[in-house]
Parts: C-alpha cells; structure tokens; sequence
C-alpha cells in the first residue's frame, strides 16, 4: 500500500549540510550560528570536550572543495572560535537540502511523521527520531 498519495511541494535548494563531531580541548558551552559567506554554520556542544556543526554551504562550493573540506572546516572553526584545540573532525556527512512537504499525511490507520512528512533545513533541529 502506498501511503503518501496526493501532492507534495518540492525544492531543491542547491545546497548541501555538512554535518560532525569535534573534538576540542577548549572551553564551548554554548550553542553559536555564524553567518559565513559560504552559509550558516551551528555549532551545538553536547559534551564537555565534543560540539557538533550543521554547515549549509552551496552545491558549487561542496563540488569545488569536496577532497579539503575538512581541512577547510577545521580551520573556520579555529579562526571563528579563536583557537587551535580543534583536535579532530568526526562523523563527517554530507547530503543534499532539499523541501517535500506532503499535503496529505495519512491513509486509513497510517500517519506519516518526521522526514517521511516534510524534511526541514537541519539548522531547524526538527525531525523524528
């Protein structure tokens, strides 16, 4: 049975989330958003000596810098935190933001929640897990 009959509205943002881990040796306790000129970048620490960053950058960007770009994040969080404890970048993920947002959610008994109703930008922090 296909659940998600009707419509959907659809974009492709161009656009992809770099997601990771880093480690540091610094002290970071609060959550910061930065507005580069490659995209927003969030850094939300949940551990003493680890943060984790959501960087939107533009599909261009991505495609030109893919082999460096931790190097290239590495060094944007050193000069935006003011630090060189960035030990290391974990868990390095990258996939495309794009909007689908169903306009209709359910079918007899069976609802659709999280990403398989609408994917939202993940600076957003909303989803179902």
């Amino acid at each position: 049975m296909k659940i998600e009959d009707g419509r959907s509205i659809e974009k492709n943002y161009e656009e992809i989330a770099l997601t990771a881990v880093i480690n540091h040796s610094t002290r970071i306790e609060n959550v910061s958003q930065f507005f580069l000129k490659e995209g927003p970048l969030a850094i939300l620490p949940f551990q003493k000596k680890k943060f984790s960053i959501v960087w939107s950058v533009c599909n261009e960007f991505f495609n030109i810098n893919k082999k460096n770009i931790k190097k290239i994040l590495s060094e944007k969080l050193r000069i935006l935190l003011k630090t060189k404890s960035i030990k290391n970048i974990e868990n390095l993920q990258s996939f495309p933001i794009n909007l689908n947002l169903k306009t209709k959610y359910f079918k007899k008994n069976v609802l659709i929640l999280g990403d398989g109703l609408h994917t939202v930008h993940p600076m957003a922090g909303q989803g179902l897990i």
